[in-house]
Order: structure tokens, then sequence, then C-alpha cells
């Protein structure tokens, strides 16, 4: 389990101040404790946010005194794009949890490379319950089984631990399937109009307008 320094933060630190020097306002709560103002080194965090995302615990060690926690809440500059503020919770051990647990697509569809058949996810993540000893970082969908058009993985065909739970979804729920692909609509060409008929229009325009002269000259 990857170890994260934090220290207490006191209301009166000035957060601009602590992010300028490197560090995260943070605050950690959960079952049987009191919410405690946190800090932590951005570098660090970064590193350990990447490897377990949001549903596996990291360990807290707070000034000697050590918490499991999840990464429960992370809060961003809409700017920058940086993280600004983290929560972490504090799980029960002995009470399950409900978390989305990321899908993580591996391997070569044969029905792509081979048939240049087009990949259509219908799920990206599930809700899992279990405790959180038990909870996936990640579930692996391994897509090398797709070989045909209209091929597909469903839910139950996951390899999923028997010591969590999918919650709200059922099993011949489709994760993934292969599509044909798209033809392009080609749009018809318009029919030029041909010179005969231009002519002939031209030239009973023309006649039309002799007619119409000479009549003014015998008047």
């Amino acid at each position: 389990m990857i170890t994260l320094q934090a220290a207490i933060r006191q209301e009166k630190d000035n957060l601009k101040d602590l992010r300028k020097k490197g560090f995260i306002p943070a605050i950690l709560y959960g079952e049987g404790l009191k919410n405690i103002n946190l800090s932590v080194e951005e570098k660090p965090f970064l590193i350990a946010f990447k490897e377990i995302g949001e549903t596996s615990t990291l360990e807290l060690n707070i000034e000697g005194k050590k918490y499991q926690a999840l990464i429960h809440q992370t809060t961003y500059d809409p700017l920058s794009e940086k993280i600004i503020h983290l929560d972490f919770f504090h799980p029960s051990l002995k009470k399950k949890i409900i978390a989305e647990v990321p899908l993580v697509f591996v391997g070569e569809a044969p029905a792509i490379k081979d048939l240049g058949g087009v990949l259509e996810k219908e799920i990206t993540s599930l809700a899992i319950k279990g405790l959180i000893k038990d909870m996936p970082h990640e579930i692996e969908v391994n897509l090398s089984s797709l070989k045909a058009f209209g091929d597909k993985i469903v839910i139950g065909d996951l390899n999923i631990s028997d010591e969590v739970e999918i919650e709200h979804n059922e099993k011949d729920n489709i994760v993934v399937h292969i599509a044909e692909p798209r033809k392009e609509e080609v749009e018809p060409t318009p029919t030029p109009a041909t010179e005969e008929v231009v002519g002939e229009n031209t030239e009973s325009g023309e006649k039309s307008n002799e007619k119409e002269d000479t009549g003014g000259k015998n008047k």
C-alpha cells in the first residue's frame, strides 16, 4: 500500500501560499473521525493518484498517526487544470462501500485489424460493492476475443472477484461490441443543361425580339 505524508493544516493558513509552495490543501473525514484539515505535497500525491486512482486505498501518515483513506474527491482549477483541493475518506474496514471502478480495454480486436470493424464501447466503468480491502483499482476488458462483426463482450464475461458484486448492472449488459464500418454517402452529381436546349431558347428569343422590332417600324 502506498503511504503519503500529510501535515495538519491550521484554519488560519493561507491556501494560496500553500499552493505556491507545492502543497495541496486537503481534508480527511470518515467513520469515527472528526474532520482533519491537511496539506499534502503535490508531486508525491500526483504519483500516488496516477497509480491507485479513486478506488484503492492509500495510507495517510499524519504526523505519526496512520489512516487508510480513499481519494474521495479532487477539485481542479478551471484555468490551470491543477488540483487545488482534496477530500480523503477514511472508510470502515468492516462495512461494504460502493465505488465506480473504471474499465481498461486491453489487447487488439482481430475484427478491427482484419475487417476494419468499429469498436463501440457501451460501458466504461462499473459500480462495484465490497469491502475496501477487496475493491479493485480497475477491471480489464480483453478485446482479443472480438473476431467478427457483431461480436460482443458482456458484463458476465469480465473477470471480477467473487469478493465483490456489481451494483445495478445485469450480467448480459453489453460492455463493448464490433460494428461494421460506416459507408460514406455519395451526393449525386447535378446534370448540366444541354447546349441544344440552351441554343433553342436563345434562337426563339432572338426571333421574338425581331418580330417586335419589325412591328415597331411598321407603325
